[in-house]
């Protein structure tokens, strides 16, 4: 027999499910084969050593667990969602701070973006507090630009096109971020549930 043959039968041999003739012929060329018999010998070890792994069964109540894991991941997520109310007055504070933060800079700003720390709190409401509250940190972006940071300061009044180009420029960036943000935050949630999903299941 042949090393080639006798290594394809090795593992039937081990097992002692080869036949009666090809058991023989295994076994006769084992004794002459140092290289064959080696591996035999490596066979024979790893067949043991399967053999003595403690037998690793799945709990019964497996699929029941993960599927309250994974349940409770959603719970979370959907508890996360604020009320239109508190989610509005969340904003409210941060547009206060982002205004506070536009004035410290404007003296460095100038003119050239009066509603720059603004816009940040728009896209900070929309992501965190959800749509309405993006919406309502829109119309207070569009107001404080208008009311403190163009001229005449302090005032509503639109007299020069310059006043009339920034709170427009406020206007649409305002809303651009805040839809892009509501736009992408469920997906990237959804996205983030079924990583955590795979986790828990493996």
């Amino acid at each position: 027999m042949k090393c080639s043959a006798c290594r394809k039968l090795l593992s039937e041999y081990v097992d002692g499910a080869a036949g009666g003739r090809a058991h023989a012929e295994v076994a006769e060329h084992l004794d002459a084969c140092l290289s064959c018999r080696m591996e035999y010998e490596q066979h024979a070890r790893l067949k043991e050593l399967l053999r003595a792994m403690p037998d690793v069964s799945s709990r019964c109540d497996f699929v029941d667990r993960a599927t309250d894991r994974v349940g409770a991941s959603v719970k979370l997520w959907r508890a996360q969602t604020v009320p239109t109310g508190l989610a509005c007055a969340c904003a409210l504070t941060v547009m206060i701070f982002a205004t506070l933060v536009q004035m410290a800079f404007s003296p460095l700003l100038l003119d050239r973006l009066p509603w720059a720390f603004l816009v940040v709190g728009v896209v900070y409401s929309a992501w965190f507090y959800g749509f309405w509250a993006g919406m309502f940190a829109v119309a207070y972006a569009t107001t404080a630009t208008d009311y403190f940071f163009t001229y005449p300061h302090m005032s509503f009044l639109i007299n020069t096109r310059a006043t009339a180009d920034q709170v427009a420029l406020c206007l649409i960036l305002s809303l651009l971020f805040a839809f892009l943000v509501t736009w992408l935050n469920p997906r990237l949630r959804r996205s983030a549930e079924a990583v955590h999903r795979s986790q828990v299941l493996r």
